[in-house]
């Protein structure tokens, strides 16, 4: 009985553990740039490739 008891609260646990980490990936997953995607920048288009200052100048990029 102990083992069933234990096994069913390990599981417990495990499953709230998952629910709430796939919550807290959903919101931050859209918020960064991916990498080789299209961006606009002053109206023309770059590909990212993970900064900025591949394609910018360093007038142009804010540190």
């Amino acid at each position: 009985m102990k083992k069933l008891l234990s096994v069913f609260i390990a599981s417990l646990l495990v499953l709230t553990g998952l629910s709430f980490s796939s919550i807290n990936q959903g919101n931050t997953a859209s918020a960064k740039t991916k990498y080789k995607t299209t961006i606009t920048y002053k109206g023309q288009k770059y590909v990212y490739v993970g900064h900025y200052k591949h394609h910018f100048s360093k007038k142009e990029v804010k540190k």
